[in-house]
């Protein structure tokens, strides 16, 4: 805490009110560190000594308040993160049901991309197979919400773009 009577002697003070002529700076400590400060100042002759009890108590109860904030903040981030995990692993199970079933290879692979696209609110999403003795590559189910060359037929050699690449390598 520093307490300057007279900030008109201080060469480095910058003003927050005009006319100020006394200035309390108090840390306000949360674990310990500086997380924050409360800084107030007086004009026309007037002092803060008098006040520097009350503000460090003051500063300290809002320590308690950023801490159970950033608690709070950690709590909800931790709860969202569950949340996303829960419906990854929902998704992961309609996936495997979808999998599993008995209808054609190429219908159930368009379930499948249906279903990511929807939950994850992704605009593409497309399921190939790979050809390694003709060194291609070909869509079996595509989904998207925007306009695209790709659908269901759709072939290329291994190496080619993105998808051939990751399908040669």
């Amino acid at each position: 805490t520093i307490l300057v009577e007279d900030v008109r002697a201080d060469p480095d003070y910058v003003a927050g009110v005009a006319g100020a002529s006394s200035e309390l700076v108090v840390p306000v400590l949360v674990d310990g560190r500086v997380t924050a400060l409360l800084d107030c100042e007086v004009q026309d002759g007037a002092t803060l000594r008098d006040r520097v009890e009350l503000l460090e108590l003051v500063a300290g109860r809002l320590g308690v308040a950023l801490e159970n904030a950033r608690l709070l903040r950690e709590r909800e981030a931790a709860l969202r993160e569950a949340g996303d995990r829960l419906r990854e692993l929902q998704v992961l199970n309609e996936i495997s049901r979808i999998a599993s079933g008995t209808e054609k290879l190429r219908s159930r692979l368009q379930r499948i991309t249906d279903l990511l696209a929807e939950r994850f609110g992704w605009e593409f999403v497309a399921c190939v197979q790979v050809d390694g003795e003709r060194g291609t590559f070909v869509c079996e189910a595509v989904t998207s919400s925007v306009p695209t060359e790709v659908v269901p037929g759709y072939g290329r050699g291994l190496g080619s773009g993105v998808v051939g690449e990751v399908a040669a390598t």
